[in-house]
Formats: C-alpha cells, structure tokens, sequence
C-alpha cells in the first residue's frame, strides 16, 4: 500500500500499489528510493528465510507500477546486505548466502535511469 501525500486528493488515505509484477515475498532485501522509484533487491523468503532470492524490482509511484530488475548469474541475491543509490546506480555490498558471509559488492544501473 501506498499513502497519500498531504495536498492530494484523499490525503492521507493508503491505496494498493500495483501487483502485477509478481515480486515473492521477501525480507532482509536492500531497497533504495531512487527520487523516483522504490528499487527491492535480494532477500530471503520462506519460514525461515531459506530461500535465497535472486530477483528485484522497481516500483514506480507515479505510473503505479513495477519493472523487473535484471538477474546476474556472476552476482547472486544476498540476505542482509547494504545498499545505496548514487543518482545513477544501485551499490549493493556485504550479506550473507546460504548462511556464509558473502564478500564484495556488485553495481547495476536500472534501465531509464540517466547517467
């Protein structure tokens, strides 16, 4: 869900976000707002956050809707990592995987993102 700024119509109200993508359900994931959208990467799901996710997406509040981000099979999805966004790409760093501390980071520059 979504909240309503002050100044919209029906401020303050929550409304659902679009669902189409299809995003699992996930926690311990990075997510950074990038002024425009809200970018979820990695994480974990099941009961007992077994499940590695390898997926992402941007979700975008004017439009209502989420993008795929794209998969690296030489970077694989991380539980806890840290991430921030430096006006043109996502830097992910740290976390763990299957239990073990995963060294480096990786960079991804979301598609329709100026340089």
């Amino acid at each position: 869900f979504a909240l309503k700024p002050a100044g919209a119509s029906n401020a303050g109200t929550w409304k659902p976000i679009d669902t189409s993508l299809e995003l699992s359900a996930r926690s311990q994931n990075v997510a950074v707002w990038t002024g425009e959208e809200l970018c979820v990467w990695g994480g974990c799901g099941g009961e007992s956050c077994e499940d590695t996710r390898e997926d992402g997406g941007c979700y975008s509040v004017v439009n209502n809707s989420w993008r795929s981000l794209p998969s690296e099979p030489t970077f694989p999805g991380r539980v806890g990592a840290s991430a921030v966004w430096t006006n043109k790409e996502i830097i992910v760093f740290g976390g763990t995987r299957d239990g073990k501390v995963v060294e480096g980071g990786g960079r991804l520059v979301p598609e329709n993102v100026a340089p």
